[in-house]
């Protein structure tokens, strides 16, 4: 990971997303590392077809911040569930 704090480390956590569904780990941030293993499950109720794009951010928790901000987004991607299903390999 990219290092966000001034140590020249992150604490980074997870955030989860498709359609209506929503999960943050914040409270579950790992702290002071670049090299996180983060060991998490979800389990997303998915119709198929419908809402497919599955959505990963980590970001880097900060205690503080300037009002209107949050905390640091360090990457995302995105993986399209219905299409994985329908082209298995």
């Amino acid at each position: 990971l990219q290092p966000s704090d001034p140590n020249g480390k992150a604490d980074p956590y997870l955030k989860c997303s498709l359609g209506s569904f929503a999960e943050s780990d914040r409270k579950k941030h790992i702290k002071a590392t670049l090299a996180p293993d983060f060991y998490r499950t979800y389990e997303i109720p998915v119709k198929i077809p419908g809402e497919s794009t599955l959505k990963l951010a980590v970001y880097d928790w900060d205690r503080f911040h300037l009002p209107g901000t949050g905390d640091t987004l360090i990457g995302e991607t995105t993986i399209d569930i219905e299409d994985r299903f329908f082209h298995k390999t």
